[in-house]
């Protein structure tokens, strides 16, 4: 394999106490694995030394005056582009990547960014270019420079320290292309004093999601990490980054379990107790009009449209005033990074904590969902990813915690040099509850897969039972009532219901006829851990076929699904010995010590990044 690098990041240390192991961290840790780091210095130090023996691709020259060592540094450097910057700044795990890809597509020789100016002071951090205005001409950039032109031109004037600014001024007047963008992956730090210290015990959660409670199985998920952290010592600390959050309504509710947040905070809100109000008046706006809209089809009048439907807010796009929040609220002490999905991975950065280990939630193999929908000539309600962006995304973090065992697969295939591992959603068992004998059950939220699976048991399965069992109830609880209009005999819409305890004691069977999706389905481990006789489809049990297979019944087709469900409804011995089972299998395999160990030690002991050459993919990126 060439292991020739593709950038040659110079990095120099202006003084000897300047912060070093962060900074080093944060360039070992782009997704862009092929790099060399050259570290300047003025006199041999422990901390480069350190570096280099750690890791090939660093090494260092030193000597005075520093400017003939930095001279040196860029003619030994061996990447097709040289990149600079100073000991005590931080690069997003991206940065290079992003900068790179952009320069070949454009044909650059320079490409430049915007920064964060941030210092230990107490100062707010803030943006080198607040505004979209250009960036050419500038003061203060650190460029990627195409090594070939900066080899025509000499490189840094000799007998001097000349500065960044003036080795981007000779580049410009030489007529070198220059590509510039406003996003801020070059954190600048301003003034003395150490890295933040990753010693503490604060947990930082970056999370999109409207995350008031255990309402949906994203958010009981997340809530259940957070649980499984703050009882093993941690902190968890909830940073809502986007308004986008707060959807079409202006006001959020938390319940108790959001509780085990040492504090929460959505941008662009105010809290008042458990309640929390969207400041953007917008938001408010869009309520009006969506409340309207709905008296408006109540009374049969048509309606007019004005609503638009949210967008999906954990896959937004990310702003600068969302990386300010970040910068501003995450804190002293951050012992972690949580990115709650894959598309929040690169924000870690704003955390300013370049020591503390970065922990993704991925939830779902997002590359995987189109193909999955196509073959029920379906579209996802969510975002689309090409594997190519997702596995770029997950590699802005040192650990992927993937949420079922065929997707932590894929990730390892495709991520040699990051740790995953397997975290389930974990669970509370209670007892095995055979409940009614014509009782059934579907609970989900309202996305796509959940709206296609219960539709096609209604349509081909449901009239099945009743043919055979005529007195059989289908009960359907979740935000998925919101999409069916029109439900056959027998079946009783419940929509969004404070407790599900309630309709688990009571149901015979639960039954999960997914035909699409990807992830753990969470209402599968639910109803294990509640103690359920469970029907469900190949696509239910995906990544956890041999842990739960034995403890549900299985069935792809509208017959053999009808089957298992009049059996269980009509033997209660039957439900009994499969409620066992399922009781057995979330004691086994769903408990917060099983499904958190690992992820909780990654946080204390975060993995070593080992030294791999890996070409970056030459995807398209908007920047």
């Amino acid at each position: 394999m060439d292991k020739t690098p593709i950038v040659s990041v110079i990095m120099t240390r202006r003084a000897a106490d300047a912060p070093l192991a962060g900074s080093v961290r944060s360039v070992l840790g782009q997704t862009l694995r092929a790099l060399e780091l050259i570290i300047v210095e003025e006199g041999p130090g422990v901390e480069a030394a350190q570096a280099a023996a750690e890791d090939p691709r660093v090494r260092t020259v030193t000597g005075a005056p520093l400017s003939a060592a930095r001279e040196r540094a860029l003619r030994s450097a061996r990447g097709q582009w040289v990149a600079v910057m100073d000991a005590g700044d931080i690069l997003r795990r991206d940065r290079l990547e992003r900068l790179v890809l952009s320069a070949d597509a454009e044909g650059a020789d320079l490409v430049a960014d915007n920064q964060m100016i941030f210092s230990e002071d107490g100062r707010r951090p803030t943006l080198l270019f607040p505004g979209d205005e250009p960036l050419a001409g500038a003061k203060g950039l650190k460029p990627l420079i195409r090594r070939t032109r900066l080899a025509e031109l000499g490189g840094y004037e000799a007998g001097v320290f000349e500065t960044d600014d003036g080795l981007v001024r000779r580049l410009v007047e030489a007529r070198l292309k220059l590509r510039t963008f406003a996003e801020p992956t070059y954190l600048k730090r301003v003034g003395g004093g150490a890295e933040r210290s990753s010693a503490g015990k604060r947990v930082v959660f970056l999370s999109r999601q409207r995350v008031t409670g255990a309402n949906t199985g994203s958010s009981t998920y997340l809530l259940s990490v957070a649980k499984a952290l703050r009882e093993a010592g941690y902190e968890p600390s909830f940073l809502g980054v986007a308004p986008t959050i707060f959807g079409r309504w202006p006001v959020l509710r938390l319940k108790p379990e959001t509780k085990v947040f040492a504090d929460y905070r959505i941008r662009g809100s105010v809290r008042f107790g458990d309640w929390i109000i969207a400041l953007d008046p917008k938001i408010a706006w869009s309520a009006g009009l969506t409340a309207l809209e709905l008296v408006l089809g109540k009374l049969k009048v048509k309606k007019p449209g004005w609503v638009k439907p949210a967008p999906y807010s954990v896959a937004v796009p990310h702003t600068k005033s969302d990386m300010l929040f970040v910068a501003r609220n995450a804190g002293p002490g951050v012992a972690g990074v949580l990115c709650d999905y894959a598309f929040l991975a690169p924000m870690a950065a704003y955390a300013l904590a370049p020591e503390a280990p970065v922990q993704v939630l991925m939830h779902d193999l997002f590359s995987s969902r189109p193909q999955q929908f196509a073959k029920v000539g379906a579209q996802d309600s969510v975002a689309t990813l090409d594997a190519a962006e997702e596995f770029r995304l997950l590699a802005c973090a040192d650990t992927v915690l993937a949420i079922q065992a065929t997707e932590a697969e894929e990730v390892s295939r495709r991520l040699l040099d990051r740790q995953v591992i397997v975290a389930p959603m974990a669970v509370e068992v209670g007892a095995p509850e055979p409940g009614r004998a014509d009782e059934v059950l579907f609970v989900g939220s309202n996305t796509a897969p959940n709206t296609i699976g219960i539709r096609w048991f209604m349509d081909e399965v449901w009239p099945r039972v009743r043919a055979a069992r005529p007195d059989a109830k289908l009960k359907i609880a979740g935000s998925v009532s919101r999409s069916l209009d029109g439900v056959p005999d027998g079946v009783e819409v419940l929509g969004v219901v404070d407790s599900l305890d309630p309709l688990y004691r009571q149901a015979g069977v639960v039954i999960s006829p997914l035909l699409t999706g990807s992830g753990l389905k969470i209402k599968l481990v639910e109803g294990l851990a509640a103690g359920k006789a469970m029907v469900v489809t190949t696509t239910t049990l995906q990544g956890v076929e041999a842990i739960a297979g034995p403890a549900v019944r299985l069935a792809d087709e509208p017959a053999p699904f009808a089957d298992h469900v009049l059996e269980l409804l009509a033997s209660d011995e039957a439900r009994a010995r499969l409620c066992e089972r399922a009781v057995r299998c979330a004691a086994d395999h769903f408990s917060p010590a099983a499904c958190y160990g690992e992820a909780i030690r990654a946080f204390a002991q975060p993995p070593a990044a080992p030294a791999a050459f890996v070409e970056p993919p030459r995807a398209s990126i908007a920047v």
